[in-house]
């Protein structure tokens, strides 16, 4: 296998170092192109993988191709491969908003394509992606997707193209709600008398500490919830103030809010 990664940006970083890492592939399996040549020189040099002066060479020496340019930058770039493109190549694409019509549209229906919906914590290696193959797409094309792609945390499959608005108003959107509950404890911890800098690295480690703790217990959150409150303590007094908030419904909404708006991008 040989991947050509147009477009080196973070997400396309945070895989390069993933696969290397789990020996998913070598350096010399790995093509980079990107329109800054200052970009591309700093990861040729860091990871010391091979690199193109353009995009068509990069496809004509790889089989498999990933798409991390910006939306907007992506049918130009199309524009740019489509001479060197063959049925052998499989199409990964994780640009946001664009979805598989788009680049049959702009490429053809003959070709296999993944389009991905990936999000930031695929950074540090605790990634999740969602995936949708079109109809050209075989077995062995899904599980090459989802062997690259679960290097840098877990990579699922969706049946249905439209399923992946969802995945994208909650794990796609979902960090930055995790972000903004974070900031809401550290500045509760301040208000409550903590210094700042303790508050934060609390706010930090408890939210760590939590999901590491969801993820590995296989307990439902409730029954964790549980274990937590006891009748008449101190959590269970935060906990009838959220929910006199209606704090599940604020975030159930916030989701369903994100979801809508990738819909709508999408169309």
């Amino acid at each position: 296998m040989k991947v050509a990664i147009l477009g080196t940006g973070n997400m396309a970083e945070a895989l390069i170092a993933g696969v290397l890492a789990k020996k998913i592939l070598r350096p010399a399996q790995i093509i980079g192109f990107d329109v800054s040549r200052k970009r591309l020189n700093f990861i040729r040099k860091k990871y010391r993988i091979a690199a193109s002066h353009s995009a068509i060479e990069a496809v004509e020496k790889a089989d498999t191709i990933l798409l991390s340019v910006k939306p907007r930058q992506m049918k130009e770039l199309l524009d740019q491969i489509r001479p060197a493109l063959s049925r052998r190549h499989l199409i990964l694409s994780i640009a946001a908003g664009l979805d598989t019509r788009f680049f049959e549209k702009n490429l053809g229906r003959q070709y296999k394509i993944i389009r991905l919906m990936p999000n930031t914590p695929a950074l540090v290696g605790l990634g999740a992606t969602a995936y949708f193959a079109n109809r050209n797409c075989g077995t062995s094309d899904r599980k090459r997707t989802q062997t690259i792609f679960s290097a840098v945390g877990i990579a699922f499959e969706v049946k249905k193209e439209s399923l992946l608005d969802a995945v994208t108003g909650l794990s796609g959107s979902g960090p930055a709600f995790v972000y903004r509950f974070a900031e809401a404890l550290q500045k509760g911890g301040i208000k409550a008398g903590l210094p700042r800098h303790l508050s934060q690295e609390l706010a930090v480690q408890t939210v760590l500490g939590a999901a590491t703790l969801l993820a590995e217990s296989g307990e439902e959150p409730d029954a964790l919830v549980k274990k937590v409150a006891s009748k008449g303590g101190t959590t269970e007094a935060g906990l009838k103030f959220l929910q006199r908030k209606k704090f599940e419904r604020i975030v159930q909404q916030c989701v369903v809010a994100a979801t809508q708006r990738a819909r709508q991008l999408r169309q």
